[in-house]
Parts: structure tokens; sequence; C-alpha cells
């Protein structure tokens, strides 16, 4: 998911490969240590129940930053007028 988006984020951050680099090892290992937790969530509540109320988490989270009036970039972190 995040390797496609890298020469655009690249692009509009200005960031170099080292850099690039960085981001995706912070994703792919985020990803990994998520594997165990969310495999014992899914033993405990069920498969179905974590899927939906990720995919409802997802979607609010979607509609939150999509309500948002910033279009996405840097400025986006230092806050929009």
């Amino acid at each position: 998911m995040l390797s496609p988006a890298l020469g655009v984020i690249g692009g509009e951050w200005d960031l170099d490969e080292a850099k690039l680099g960085l981001i995706s090892s912070a994703f792919f290992f985020a990803y990994a240590g998520m594997q165990i937790p969310t495999g014992l969530l899914a033993d405990r509540f069920g498969k179905k129940g974590l899927l939906v109320s990720g995919l409802i988490l997802f979607a609010a989270a979607t509609t939150a930053r999509v309500s948002h009036h910033c279009r996405p970039g840097p400025q986006y972190l230092a806050g929009c007028s």
C-alpha cells in the first residue's frame, strides 16, 4: 500500500531516498508489530467483529479527513487557514 505512493510522497515533501527508506521501514515495522495484537483481538472478539469495527474506524477517519477543507500536503501538519 505504501510502496506505490513513495514517489508521490517524496515529490510532495521533497524527500531523498534515505528518508523515504526510513518512512518505508517505519511503516513495515509498525505493520509487523501489530500482527500479534491483532491476532489476539481476533481470537477474543472474532474475525468478523474485528473486521467490521476496523472498517467503521477507517470510514470515520476517512470521512473526517475528507471533510477537512485543506488539500493534502506539508501545510496540513501545520494547520490550514
